[in-house]
């Protein structure tokens, strides 16, 4: 028993220190970086990509990186459901409005991008910063998220981070939110009727489809059947006939009968194979025959 007792302690103190060793789960991130400067090149980059000029949206597009082609086809998807872009909302609650960056960014300018409304977190080592742009028909989220730069050790003028991943969500509001999932609930749904509608139409079907494969069938015995499968049928109704019908003594009667048995036979088999090579059903029965009166 009191083995029992120290094993159970001894368990229970080895369950603890596993624990304690445990951490959060949370990467640690292995970079320095300042936070304004960090946010005002994420404001810089969202402009360049905003107002780039298709030359070079052509060169990214073929030769350049996945990150800046996802990237570009982001903003170019934000400018296209929100409208014009117009600035980022600033943490005093106004917006800064028209950057012409041909002409560099003036000191106004970058007395406002230093008070950008921003959110900076870390997550799985990364650095993730959030501004929010202002459009013309409803705002936008823009995050990107930088990732530790290997090269930076051998280039002491690089910033010791680089861009991990770009995305450009739109800020819809409820209502707008609502219309879009009763347009796509009324989607699936229509397409599921309309799938459940076409399978019973197909169903319906299927009582045409022996006359079809009925006249197929008989198309194709047309074609393909000859005299000789003929010659072929009768000769074996023949062999049938003689293998089935046991000797009969000889005797007026008894033959008379066997002949006819014979003759029917031979007729209906030659009836069976005109009839079908004719295209008609091999189902024919001949019960009697009768000799014609002349």
């Amino acid at each position: 028993m009191k083995i029992k007792k120290i094993f159970l302690m001894f368990s229970m103190i080895a369950v603890l220190f596993s624990l304690s060793a445990c951490s959060d789960g949370k990467e640690q991130v292995n970079f320095k970086y300042e936070v304004d400067e960090i946010v005002k090149n994420t404001a810089f980059t969202s402009l360049q990509f905003i107002y780039m000029e298709d030359a070079y949206k052509a060169f990214i597009e073929n030769e350049g990186d996945d990150i800046y082609k996802n990237a570009l086809s982001n903003f170019d998807a934000a400018t296209d459901d929100c409208g014009a872009f117009k600035g980022f909302h600033l943490k005093n609650g106004n917006d800064l409005f028209d950057i012409d960056l041909s002409q560099g960014l003036t000191a106004d300018d970058q007395n406002k991008l230093n008070n950008i409304d921003f959110v900076i977190s870390e997550e799985n080592g990364n650095v993730v910063v959030v501004i929010y742009g202002v459009y013309d028909k409803r705002d936008a989220e823009i995050r990107f998220v930088y990732e530790e730069d290997p090269s930076a050790a051998y280039n002491q003028q690089r910033d010791p981070y680089r861009l991990a991943e770009v995305t450009v969500t739109p800020s819809y509001t409820t209502g707008e939110k609502m219309t879009k999932a009763g347009q796509n609930t009324l989607m699936g749904m229509g397409t599921v009727f309309a799938m459940l509608i076409f399978i019973a139409l197909i169903i319906s079907l299927f009582k045409y489809l022996d006359r079809v494969v009925e006249k197929v069938g008989g198309f194709f015995k047309r074609i393909f059947c000859s005299n000789k499968d003929v010659e072929n049928v009768v000769t074996e109704t023949k062999q049938i006939s003689a293998t089935t019908n046991s000797p009969a003594p000889v005797a007026a009667s008894t033959t008379a009968s066997t002949d006819d048995a014979e003759l029917v036979a031979v007729i209906t088999a030659a009836v069976v194979a005109a009839n079908v090579a004719a295209g008609g059903s091999d189902k024919l029965v001949v019960r009697s025959i009768k000799k014609a009166r002349r």
